[in-house]
């Protein structure tokens, strides 16, 4: 549950909560009533080092086929238009999208988007507009885009386009049309130059593959890498491409998610073996993860997570830089080239808000950019999952029927566009004593719990075998056989119907350890294939721990869904929170097929029966200390100065969702005038979808001295512009 008790980080701090019941501030007990107050002290002599560009790289963008990778058709418009970011009638920039890039400041953007560089072939991208079909919107489109708005240009490379061995090579000759010299000796870079583009764009930065652990989603054939093929595929595709261009920077990936697990197998082997041929590694947070149709959750549960995320993220960074550091021997910076909350929630689902695009959600990612500014972090880069469009777009222009159009700015926008007219070059020393909160629920959905001052990682205590605990199970439609060893299980499923949750291994409290403070995290792999003919329907098939006692119910378990989808081997990976008074929890297998009457079957005929060959292996069951966070710090700064030093900038957030914070800013090794000017976004509550907007725009203030007396509204961003004398 929730606590409302406050930690206190100086005398004038008061005391501070979420929403709870009824909270007692400093003095309310006499009859007095002292707000939560902050000081926020920035020294304009101490400088940690150069405003990095590259974190407002918030353009990502989607331009390439969603044909079985999101949906089974091909969505043309992003073909055509890069989802709006194209006039194809005019055959250049969208005015609108032009207008909002400059306007919030993008400084980078990220092409062709996410998963859709599985099938991705950027030669069907290039050459003249008439020969190249629904591709209306390619690569060098994609760089006139870049060129026009002086953005840095991302570029992910395919990772399962081709056969794996084919790769490299069509990496090279990527890099070949983009930045090698029009020469006989670079047929590809000739091309590029007999269509328009003599000059190499030189482009700096590439990605191999995109969450590449989960493979090439529903496209044929089926591809998956495995961290020794991928590790493979990214060290002969950096050999490639650099035998063109030496120059190049060239990112590895890690496993998607909220960051809490940085030293899985994946990471791990890939950083080891293919660290050494990569200039940087990158990260993709998504936090909280709640990404199924799961009972409706209350919405300050929700929020309150999202206000806890972003220092959580900041410690999270650096023990994936302690990864890095131990298996392949040296530093590498990182790149956060997708972060968002992680609310994916199904049309027609149990909840129907949109959390995603709530004003809790955007603010938690304006936060986010204070953190990957941060030096000692060393983010390379740093881009918002998404920017125009799409099912996270914080910008929505679409045509509806009757040809007007609807333009719709999210939250998000209204946030970041702070940032983006309102920061300087140079970072100055800030530091905020104010109120805390604590987090008081264990793991919740990738958000560690978060109390006290201190910050304790996750660490593994033991690892428990299950070999030697497993037994085989059966049941109407199902029945089940072990491998000798122990080491692989299948699971014939004939007909089977409804839902069974059966116990394969029960591993009592003596065997585990401890329930205290500690998760159990299973991994494992597994792979499904369907019977010939027997369709697909709303299954959901994986593995769960549960407490012993508690009879499956949903406050004691924790399934790991997704083997429906994986048709080859493929890594999962959960983790249960015990209770305290656990005796020991449940290996169970989870079978469920969708019933009559359901959504995919709505006039209640038979239901759907699956039918097919499911299989686990390689089972970890780890017990592992609990992350804890620091409470939550509800007023969070950053600070910065103009290139000619004459002009101080400090953006500031007040994380609570119903109080206002009494902030003082003291200000050192800057000089200002008389008055200060500042800009503020709010919304109706954290939880707003709608109604979110800038609601002062260069108001006024009056410093005394270097001081600055200012309250932040709850749940509030604020820019503030400090001239010097």
């Amino acid at each position: 549950m929730y606590s409302c008790r406050a930690t206190l980080l100086s005398a004038s701090c008061a005391f501070a909560a979420f929403t709870c019941p009824p909270v007692l501030f400093a003095g309310e007990e006499n009859g007095t009533v002292d707000a939560p107050s902050a000081t926020v002290s920035i020294n304009a002599a101490r400088v940690p080092g150069p405003v990095n560009p590259l974190v407002f790289g918030h353009g990502n963008l989607e331009a390439a086929d969603t044909r079985r990778i999101h949906g089974g058709a091909t969505r043309t418009r992003l073909l055509r238009t890069g989802d709006g970011v194209w006039d194809e009638r005019a055959a250049r920039p969208s005015p609108d999208f032009m207008s909002h890039a400059r306007d919030s400041g993008v400084k980078a953007l990220r092409y062709p988007g996410g998963c859709l560089v599985h099938n991705f072939d950027w030669r069907k991208t290039v050459g003249p507009r008439e020969q190249r079909g629904d591709w209306q919107f390619g690569l060098d489109d994609f760089l006139a885009i870049c060129r026009e708005l002086d953005a840095e240009p991302i570029i992910t490379v395919s990772d399962y386009v081709l056969p794996a061995e084919e790769m490299p090579r069509h990496a090279a000759e990527l890099v070949e049309y983009l930045n090698a010299p029009a020469t006989p000796a670079y047929p590809w870079a000739m091309k590029r130059a007999g269509w328009g583009h003599p000059e190499p764009y030189g482009v700096r930065y590439f990605e191999l593959g995109n969450e590449s652990d989960h493979g090439n989603h529903a496209v044929q054939p089926r591809r998956q890498f495995t961290p020794a093929t991928y590790a493979r595929y990214a060290i002969d595709c950096a050999a490639a491409m650099r035998a063109i261009d030496p120059s190049v920077r060239i990112g590895i990936v890690t496993v998607p998610g909220p960051g809490d697990n940085p030293r899985s197998a994946w990471n791990r082997e890939v950083v080891r073996v293919a660290g050494a041929a990569a200039d940087f590694v990158i990260l993709h947070f998504y936090a909280p993860a709640l990404n199924r149709d799961l009972p409706v959750q209350p919405a300050d549960m929700l929020m309150r997570a999202c206000m806890a995320v972003g220092d959580q993220i900041g410690h999270r960074i650096q023990e994936y830089k302690a990864m890095i550091r131990d298996e392949c021997g040296r530093d590498l910076p990182v790149a956060i080239t997708e972060f968002n909350a992680g609310f994916v929630q199904p049309a027609g689902g149990s909840d129907p808000t949109p959390w995603r695009l709530s004003y809790g959600a955007a603010l938690q990612c304006a936060d986010l950019y204070r953190v990957f500014l941060k030096p000692e972090n060393t983010v390379l880069m740093s881009s918002y999952w998404q920017f125009y469009n799409g099912y996270w777009g914080m910008l929505q222009v679409r045509e509806q029927p009757d040809g007007s159009v609807l333009k719709e700015r999210r939250p998000a926008y209204e946030l970041i566009r702070l940032w983006g007219q309102h920061f300087g070059e140079t970072l100055v020393d800030v530091t905020v004593a104010g109120p805390r909160a604590d987090f008081d629920v264990a793991g919740w959905r990738g958000v560690a719990e978060a109390r006290g001052i201190e910050y304790r990682p996750r660490r593994t205590l033991r690892t428990v075998p299950l070999a030697g605990l497993l037994k085989s199970v059966s049941g109407p439609g199902y029945s089940s056989r072990i491998s000798p060893d122990g080491s692989v299980i299948v699971f014939d499923l004939k007909d089977f119907s409804g839902e069974a949750h059966p116990v394969m291994a029960t591993i009592p409290l003596a065997t585990l350890g401890t329930a205290e403070d500690v998760g159990y995290r299973l991994t494992y792999e597994c792979q499904y294939h369907r019977t010939p003919g027997s369709g697909k329907r709303a299954e959901r098939l994986g593995l769960t721990l549960a407490d012993t006692r508690d009879e499956f119910s949903d406050t004691s378990r924790r399934t790991i869904p997704g083997a429906e989808s994986r048709g080859a081997w493929s890594p999962l990976q959960g983790e249960l929170v015990p209770r305290t008074d656990s005796e020991g929890i449940d290996l169970r297998v989870s079978l469920v097929s969708d019933a009559g009457g359901s959504a995919d079957n709505p006039d209640g005929a038979a239901p759907h029966r699956l039918n097919g060959k499911l299989q686990f292996r390689l089972l970890e069951l780890e017990v592992v200390t609990r992350e804890i966070a620091p409470a939550t710090e509800l007023v969070t700064a950053s600070s910065s100065l103009s290139a000619d030093g004459r002009k101080l900038y400090v953006v500031v957030f007040n994380k609570s969702p119903d109080q206002s914070i009494a902030t003082t800013f003291d200000i050192r090794g800057f000089v200002p005038a008389g008055t200060a000017r500042y800009w503020e976004v709010n919304g109706p509550s954290l939880a707003s979808v709608t109604g979110v907007r800038e609601v002062v725009s260069g108001a006024e203030l009056t410093l005394q001295g270097a001081t600055l007396l200012h309250t932040l509204p709850a749940h509030s961003m604020t820019a503030i512009e400090l001239d010097a004398r």
